[in-house]
């Protein structure tokens, strides 16, 4: 329910307190990543009995490895103009570019598809617990 129900807030207030002020580990297995994200520092994912990761959740979800999601007017061209830029991970979908980046990147990617008469309708940067995990277990 996206951490809207009190019960949930005080069990993640509960469970930070014991890891932090009483150096406790607690072990938790959910599929609500979007909650794990907000309590766990160490994470392992496993996929169908075999562990594909294992660290530090700031570290495996590192901002430099940001998928931007970016709808322009014209995808293809967009697609053409970035060939010429630092950007070398992009994705065409059926809709929108994907492109892999340092999220501080952000702000020069607009501009740069400004400066070459890209126009943008949205600009999405997504990385998330979900989104890592999806990623990996498309993988295997």
């Amino acid at each position: 329910s996206g951490g809207r129900d009190p019960f949930e807030r005080m069990l993640r207030q509960l469970i930070k307190k014991l890891a932090t002020e009483m150096g406790k580990t607690v072990v938790i297995s959910s599929h609500l990543l979007s909650e794990i994200e907000l309590i766990a520092n160490r994470m392992v994912i496993i996929d169908r009995g075999k562990k594909i990761v294992e660290g530090q959740v700031k570290e495996l979800l590192d901002p430099a490895k940001t998928i931007v999601y970016v709808e322009t007017r014209n995808n293809h061209l967009a697609m053409q103009t970035l060939s010429k830029s630092p950007w070398r991970q992009v994705t065409l979908e059926s809709d929108h570019l994907q492109i892999m980046m340092d999220k501080s990147d952000v702000p020069q990617l607009i501009q740069y598809f400004a400066a070459n008469n890209i126009d943008i309708l949205s600009v999405s940067p997504r990385h998330s617990l979900e989104d890592y995990f999806l990623k990996l277990t498309k993988k295997s």
